[in-house]
């Protein structure tokens, strides 16, 4: 199952422009936008979702697909050619294509997947985002707050937290300053361990 089609999926669902109640005869249009490559095999969880939703491509809906195959220089191009097909919302996929997406539009809504929105200058908060963009994040730092928060409440007596990423993606480095204002604030430890690739990271995990 295509993750980020899902989560996609999932935030479609709460754009202003496209409601849940059944759909009308008018035919709706849908741009997907990404760096990398639009996958349209089946089954998949995006189309799926829409199917459950009452929204079929080819009856009622329409997709325009937009992949940059890996040319990040080619990412505003393609979000200025989605916005003048006027499609009732954008989906994009990771950070070039939600900063393209937002870059184009001011008007259609966009439905970013990324890591965190904030820092990338997509919206203004995670409670607030304001303007045209609603989405998913996955790695914010407001919400690596709010994950210890919520594990400080179910286990009091924790004195260590350990954290775990690959790569350079973090929930709570880097950017993570709430993070780390949580940690300052109460008794518990933070023990933060890294690892270049997921390759290594499950070695790690065995020992």
């Amino acid at each position: 199952m295509d993750r980020r089609a899902f989560l996609q999926a999932s935030a479609f669902a709460f754009t202003p422009r496209i409601a849940r109640a059944q759909p009308t005869a008018k035919v709706r249009r849908i741009g997907i936008l990404t760096a990398g490559t639009v996958s349209t095999s089946e089954p998949s969880a995006f189309y799926a979702a829409l199917r459950e939703l009452g929204w079929v491509e080819g009856e009622n809906l329409i997709i325009e697909r937009r992949g940059a195959a890996g040319k990040s220089e080619a990412v505003p191009a393609l979000a200025a050619e989605l916005v003048r097909l006027n499609p009732d919302v954008i989906t994009a996929g990771g950070a070039v294509a939600g900063v393209a997406a937002k870059n184009a539009t001011t008007t259609i809504p966009i439905v970013a997947v990324n890591g965190d929105p904030v820092r990338l200058g997509l919206v203004s908060s995670m409670s607030h985002p304001g303007g045209n963009i609603t989405g998913i994040s996955v790695i914010a730092p407001e919400l690596a707050a709010k994950r210890l928060e919520i594990l400080r409440e179910l286990i009091p007596p924790a004195t260590r937290v350990g954290e775990t990423s690959i790569g350079r993606t973090s929930t709570g480095t880097g950017s993570g300053t709430s993070t780390s204002v949580r940690f300052d604030r109460s008794d518990c430890r933070r023990s933060l361990s890294k690892s270049r690739s997921p390759t290594r990271f499950h070695a790690r995990s065995q020992r």
